[in-house]
């Protein structure tokens, strides 16, 4: 009677164990499970937000038109125009590098046909305020969209042979419809001008828009001086 009593209290204990064993495994597995439902929606929500910049950058890159006007060897004075395809007149975001570094933005200015009194381009300081900058520093805290995926700029310019000196200067350009008493669709020009320090071959215009307040290219317009 003893034995049979004693196999009865093992076989409660270890039921008890295998019990436990089985609320740890199973809280094990909820916890796992929980972790990888977190990463999966973190992971679902990057991704969509990657997918939103992207389409976001395209829709700039294809309403923004940029083209050389003129380029003045003597005063080493480079005219650009920039237009909003879509009608818009919200201002533009430019970089400029002369092929080994950043301007500063105070060697960019755009034209304020409101001070023009005698058809002359910026021959008054109100004529040609210079642009401000809304970016200051690092490349690797400047993204681009490269080969499907948003990289940091350093690398970009790495690969692709532009300056990697720093800083990196993003200058806002007012829109001249924001200067003028238009309504409805912008369908002006805004004249930039860029005042090159030295004589060099090629100059490249970085068009980049701001998403949350950091950076981002998405087009490159490169000018043949030479």
């Amino acid at each position: 009677m003893r034995v049979v009593v004693g196999a009865l209290v093992l076989t409660g204990r270890r039921g008890q164990a295998d019990l436990l064993t089985a609320t740890l495994l199973v809280g094990v597995a909820l916890v796992i499970g929980a972790t990888m439902v977190a990463y999966f929606t973190a992971a679902t929500s990057t991704y969509r937000e990657e997918i939103s910049v992207a389409n976001l950058l395209a829709y700039e890159a294809s309403n923004t038109f940029i083209n050389v006007v003129s380029y003045d060897s003597r005063s080493l004075n480079l005219w650009l125009a920039l237009k909003r395809l879509d009608g818009g007149s919200s201002n533009f975001f430019i970089a400029v590098d002369n092929s080994t570094s950043y301007l500063p933005c105070t060697q960019i200015s755009y034209y304020n046909p409101r001070y023009d009194e005698d058809g002359v381009l910026c021959n008054s300081t109100d004529e040609c305020p210079t642009s401000a900058a809304v970016y200051v520093g690092s490349l690797s805290k400047v993204y681009v969209l490269w080969e499907g995926a948003l990289v940091d700029f350093l690398s970009y310019a790495r690969a692709s042979g532009y300056p990697t000196g720093e800083p990196v200067y993003v200058c806002s350009v007012v829109n001249v419809c924001q200067l003028e008493d238009s309504t409805g669709l912008c369908g002006r020009v805004t004249l930039v001008r860029i005042a090159l320090p030295k004589a060099t071959p090629t100059v490249r215009v970085y068009l980049v828009t701001l998403i949350s307040g950091s950076p981002y290219v998405f087009g490159v317009y490169e000018v043949l001086l030479q």
